[in-house]
C-alpha cells in the first residue's frame, strides 16, 4: 500500500513539475466588444455580479483565447455602470478605476463581465448594470514568459482599422447583430449556477417585456424566439447552455465573413 501511495505521489510531483516546466501560450486575439442597445442587468451572488456580452474576434491569426483568459477594455470610459443604492437611487459612472474584471466565456464569441462585491460593496450600491458605448476593444492581458506577446503595431491594427471596419457587425443595429444581443439578454436572465426545467414560458417573458417587444424588429422577436423555444423544447440539458452555443452560431458566420472582407489588411 506505501509503495502503491509513494507511486502516486511521484506520479502526481512529476506532472506539476511537468506542467511548470510547459512553455507559455502565446497571446490570444484581440477582440472587439459588442456595443449594447439597451444597459446589461448583471445578476448578483454573495461573491460578484456578473454578466455575459457579445464579442468577436478582431485578429484571424492570433489563436482563439481559452476559457477565462482575462481581458482589458482599450476604452474604459467606453463602458458606463448604472450603480443603484440601496434607496432606490441609479448613478451612471465611467468604468474608469472600477475593478471590472473582463474573460473570455465561449471561445471569441463571448465574454464575461464580472464585478466583486467588495468593489460594489465599496461603491455603496446594491445593483448594477452596464452600457457599452460603440468602438470597445478588448486587449489580452500580458502573461509572464509569453513566446509571442502582442506588439504595439499589432494592437494599433486590430483596435483602430479593423474595429473600425468591425463595428457594423458589433455597433450598428441589424437583425443578426440584435437577435444575437436578445439572446445574449435571455442567456443572461438565466441561473450561471443551476439548470432550469420548468416555466421556459416564464423566463422568455422576464427578458422579453412589453416594452423590449414594441421597440423590437418583428424579425429579431421571431428568430430569438425560435432558438428560445428550440432550447426548451429539445434540449435535454441545460437551457442556458444550449442558448449560449445558438448564440456562438450566431456569432460566428458573422466573424467569417468580417475575416473574409478584410482579408486585404
Amino acid at each position: 500500500m506505501q509503495d502503491k501511495q509513494t507511486g502516486w505521489l511521484a506520479a502526481a510531483a512529476a506532472l506539476a513539475l511537468s506542467a511548470m516546466a510547459a512553455p507559455a501560450e502565446a497571446a490570444p486575439q484581440v477582440l472587439g466588444m459588442m456595443a449594447s442597445s439597451d444597459p446589461i442587468t448583471f445578476t448578483c451572488n454573495d461573491r460578484e455580479c456578473y454578466a455575459l456580452v457579445g464579442s468577436f474576434c478582431l485578429q484571424r491569426d492570433r489563436d482563439v483565447p481559452g476559457f477565462g483568459q482575462p481581458y482589458e477594455p482599450n476604452f474604459t470610459d467606453r463602458l458606463v455602470l448604472s450603480l443603484t443604492d440601496g434607496a432606490g437611487k441609479i448613478s451612471r459612472v465611467s468604468a474608469d478605476g472600477i475593478a471590472l474584471r473582463i474573460n473570455s466565456h465561449a471561445t471569441y464569441t463571448m465574454v464575461r463581465v464580472s464585478l466583486p462585491r467588495t468593489e460594489l460593496d465599496r461603491l455603496n450600491a446594491t445593483a448594477v448594470a452596464m452600457q457599452i458605448e460603440p468602438g470597445l476593444s478588448l486587449i489580452p492581458l500580458t502573461r509572464a514568459g509569453d513566446p509571442d506577446p502582442q506588439t504595439p503595431e499589432e494592437i494599433a491594427l486590430a483596435t483602430g482599422p479593423m474595429r473600425i471596419a468591425a463595428a457594423r457587425y458589433l455597433d450598428a443595429p441589424s437583425v443578426n447583430a440584435d437577435t444575437a444581443r436578445l439572446v445574449a439578454a435571455l442567456v443572461n436572465g438565466l441561473p450561471e449556477s443551476r439548470t432550469i426545467h420548468d416555466d421556459y414560458l416564464g423566463a422568455w417573458n422576464r427578458v422579453v417585456s412589453e416594452t423590449v417587444r414594441e421597440r423590437t424588429d418583428p424579425e429579431v422577436l421571431k428568430r430569438a424566439e425560435d432558438s428560445f423555444r428550440a432550447c426548451a423544447q429539445y434540449y435535454e440539458g441545460s437551457l442556458r447552455q444550449c442558448l449560449l452555443s445558438h448564440h456562438q452560431q450566431m456569432m460566428i458566420p458573422e466573424n467569417r465573413e468580417f475575416w473574409d472582407e478584410t482579408s486585404g489588411y
